[in-house]
């Protein structure tokens, strides 16, 4: 939940950014687009590493089969869905805003240049949203879920599985768990030097959240992780402190995007992603790990507030930018405004189940109807040794 929030905030800072994103103030800042580089370090491999963890408790409960199934309905239901529906009118506001269409309404622009232009970030004057935008995020953790369901599998047998506790046991030892962001620092230098057909996904190279997933599972499958992981909240916090100021001194004094630059860069970031992930976990784990009806309320709430985050933003964005205010204000009236129209549309989608199916959410029975009082059972001392109940 904490991680969808930075994501909201995220979002609707690059609005001011200097960076071409969906939508952008005609006055940017420098320093918000150089510390967005930050943010951009923790969000995404978070999110996978949270996945790889859920697949694995997922799948002490659910078959193979069953689960690929239950992957499909709750990513790719709300992605082919959103490609179709709410992401083409982030598009739509995209082109208005940039001026490369004028005076055609949203339904012109549907009918006609949506599907005829080709693809929407690839081809020049494309529309059509195939990578969904911010929706990426569901194509991607579907295609690695059926990449990786063999592998995981495999993993929880029996024999399988006796022989990775006892690799997990060594890898949950002090200090190795830093280990980790080696095989990323790998595919980020092979971008680097080769370049990747998609390039960069969230600030990472395509190739490196599929690490991140198998990792979020190998974590998960030890208990030894959680104690490790909260000893090492410090040495994160240094590793963040120390690594996040030399990308900030790299990426200040104009160096960064210099070829001879790029292999330092893209060595420091991802230890200072991976660092911050730990040291995130670890905080979550010492001092989050409860549970109450606010967590249970909320959480199921994370899948539509991520669906829907971004078009609120750039709707409510579209209109703000054009006023003649200050950026701190608008930036406070869009997250402000965004929060509250996206509140009101949950609490409408979680009480409506065909609204919970397409935004990937469980179908419930009863979701209106009111909670029976607890009926009392007693036991009738003239039956009480037949194991008989009354009520």
């Amino acid at each position: 939940m904490i991680s969808i929030a930075l994501v909201f905030f995220y979002h609707s800072s690059l609005i001011f950014g200097s960076e071409n994103w969906v939508l952008n103030n005609a006055e940017t800042s420098q320093h918000i687009a150089k510390c967005m580089t930050l943010g951009t370090g923790l969000i995404l491999p978070l999110f996978f590493v949270i996945a790889g963890m859920s697949s694995f408790y997922a799948l002490n409960y659910v078959k193979a089969g069953t689960y690929t199934l239950m992957r499909a309905i709750r990513l790719m239901v709300p992605f082919i869905i959103g490609i179709f529906t709410h992401i083409p009118v982030q598009v739509y506001l995209d082109e208005i805003s940039s001026g490369a269409i004028t005076g055609v309404s949203f339904f012109e622009f549907y009918g006609t240049i949506l599907f005829q232009n080709g693809i929407y970030d690839i081809d020049p004057y494309g529309a059509f949203p195939l990578l969904g935008n911010h929706l990426w995020f569901l194509m991607i953790l579907f295609v690695y879920s059926l990449i990786l369901i063999g592998p995981f599998v495999l993993l929880r047998r029996e024999k399988t599985y006796n022989g990775l506790l006892k690799v997990t046991s060594f890898l949950a030892k002090p200090g190795v768990i830093f280990t980790f962001v080696l095989p990323v620092i790998l595919v980020e230098q092979i971008y680097t030097y080769f370049g990747t057909p998609l390039g960069l996904l969230g600030g990472y190279a395509f190739f490196t959240y599929i690490i991140f997933y198998f990792v979020g599972f190998i974590i998960a499958s030890n208990e030894n992780f959680k104690e490790s992981i909260e000893k090492q909240i410090i040495p994160a916090l240094i590793g963040v402190v120390a690594f996040g100021v030399s990308m900030i001194v790299l990426i200040y004094v104009g160096t960064y995007g210099a070829n001879y630059w790029d292999p330092v860069y893209w060595v420091l970031y991802p230890i200072y992603g991976w660092c911050l992930v730990v040291f995130t976990l670890g905080l979550g784990s010492k001092f989050l790990n409860k549970n109450n009806k606010a967590r249970k309320f909320l959480n199921e709430l994370v899948m539509p507030f991520f669906i829907l985050h971004q078009t609120v933003i750039v709707v409510i964005g579209f209109y703000i930018i054009q006023l003649s205010l200050p950026m701190m204000v608008k930036y406070l009236i869009i997250v402000s405004s965004s929060l509250g129209i996206i509140v009101i549309l949950l609490l409408i989608i979680k009480y409506l189940n065909p609204l919970r199916f397409i935004f990937g959410m469980r179908w419930k029975k009863g979701l209106l109807r009111r909670t029976k009082e607890k009926e009392i059972i007693e036991v009738d001392p003239k039956i009480e040794d037949t194991g008989t109940t009354k009520i």
